[in-house]
């Protein structure tokens, strides 16, 4: 028996291998018995796994639901007509960002820790799934990135709802999620195992979940969206399950044909800048050799930010990587500037007397990010709590970074990698420093483009970026 027939990577597993979820509606005429045996040749012949074919009532006779490379998401509904040969109607769903599982496996906010980071390996990908490292796996699963699908108890009735917007608005799409998911998760317990999915094809949103015990929850639902969330004027069609298992299914492992379409790429560099092995591969050694001297977990965590700056390099645009360092800078010393007298009232403290401590002189209102990085220090240190601060020397290297492009003094062409290893290095003493302005102001909130430190809190989920 397949060891991994009932496990499943937490989707971020898939992301960093370049792996996309994808949905298919397919109409199919005639249908017939052997198209089950067609399918599954089909997958076996393309090296597809963490492939689930479901038959499903209505118009369409199919609902897909795949993890595929660009490669292979590219190739798939001709191999699909190809294969079956017959009059096919195709219609395709791409989940995008924000990528919103709002209930059940997999949690989202995964912590950054060097086992979710080794699985950036495929050897050791490879390993796991093929059941040669029992220790590593049992290591996965206790840290929720490999979870069982197994099912306990009946066999549930499942649905999928998609849902069209008159507007593509993020934020129409996200206040229309929140709502349906807080209706079905406090009123409708019937309705268990929901997710909900933004994204572009055949609907705005996918909304898939499990009825247990009371099939006509699903109708509840549907005059439940027709009676509260009108305003929305979304358009709806519900597609049900017809069998308890899947027509057609295979193991959710990375894909050997995500292994064969990425072959000769980093994982970790192509989950971060793609662009390098599609456009620039004549820059993949310099690249490659970066992110082997920088920390994978900080470059995570800074991935908007690293993304940007590189491709900016990548295109040879000077002013594309400026914005990115204006952007950055212009931000935070925004941040630290607004919130640096409330800082030091709030721990007991005369603004004058810190300013005298720091030598400055100047109104409050053009205090820089050097000063500024000195003001924070200093009231840390007037309350003793300077023994965990070894990280403020790097920012103080990176305020002298901060003024070079401000006054036309760095060359990108030179200073691109020391520039960004230097933002890297910085990186967690800056998020020290917010949480430090946020543990003595709770409500602080600032919308950076580039540090995920500090969003909102109204207790809505966050996106997934």
């Amino acid at each position: 028996m397949d060891a991994w027939a009932n496990l499943e990577w937490h989707y971020e597993v898939h992301k960093r291998f370049g792996e996309e979820l994808v949905y298919y509606l397919l109409r199919v005429r005639p249908f017939h018995n052997e198209i089950k045996n067609q399918l599954r040749t089909l997958l076996e012949s393309k090296n597809l796994e963490s492939v689930r074919i479901f038959e499903i009532f209505g118009r369409n006779d199919l609902l897909v639901r795949a993890w595929l490379h660009p490669v292979a998401k590219r190739d798939f509904p001709g191999w699909v007509r190809e294969t079956l040969a017959s009059d096919i109607e195709l219609e395709e769903f791409t989940v995008t960002e924000p990528f919103r599982i709002l209930s059940g496996p997999p949690s989202l906010n995964l912590p950054d820790s060097d086992l979710l980071n080794n699985l950036f390996n495929e050897d050791i990908i490879k390993a796991v799934q093929d059941g040669h490292d029992e220790i590593l796996l049992k290591q996965l699963v206790e840290a929720g990135i490999v979870f069982s699908r197994e099912q306990v108890g009946p066999d549930p009735i499942k649905f999928f709802l998609s849902i069209r917007l008159p507007q593509e608005a993020r934020g129409i799409k996200d206040a229309y999620s929140w709502d349906l998911f807080e209706h079905i998760s406090s009123d409708m317990k019937t309705i268990e195992n929901v997710s909900i999915y933004q994204g572009v094809g055949f609907c705005h949103l996918l909304l898939k979940g499990d009825v247990v015990g009371n099939f006509f929850a699903i109708g509840e639902l549907i005059d439940w969206i027709l009676d509260n969330l009108s305003e929305f004027k979304a358009s709806t069609e519900t597609y049900v399950v017809a069998l308890p298992t899947p027509l057609v299914e295979t193991a959710d492992r990375i894909s050997k044909a995500t292994f064969q379409a990425i072959r000769g790429m980093d994982p970790f560099v192509n989950n971060i800048i793609p662009e390098l092995y599609e456009k620039y591969y004549s820059n993949k050694v310099e690249i490659e050799r970066l992110f082997s001297e920088v920390s994978k977990p900080t470059v995570m965590e800074a991935k908007k930010l690293v993304h940007a700056y590189l491709l900016g390099y990548l295109k040879q645009k000077n002013a594309d990587v400026k914005i990115v360092l204006f952007t950055l800078f212009n931000e935070l010393e925004e941040f630290l500037r607004l919130n640096h007298i409330p800082f030091a009232v709030k721990n007991g403290l005369q603004v004058g007397d810190v300013y005298r401590v720091i030598h400055y002189k100047d109104h409050a209102k053009q205090i820089t990010l050097g000063t500024l990085f000195d003001f924070y220090y200093h009231v840390a240190e007037l309350k003793g709590e300077t023994h965990d601060m070894k990280w403020a020397g790097s920012l103080k290297e990176l305020s002298h970074l901060r003024n070079k492009p401000f006054h036309g003094d760095w060359d990108f062409h030179r200073e691109w990698d020391t520039s960004l290893k230097l933002i890297l290095k910085s990186w967690p003493g800056i998020k020290k420093l917010i949480e430090i302005i946020k543990k003595t102001n709770e409500t602080v909130e600032y919308e950076f483009t580039y540090l995920p430190f500090c969003g909102p809190t109204n207790g809505r989920p966050e996106h997934d970026l």
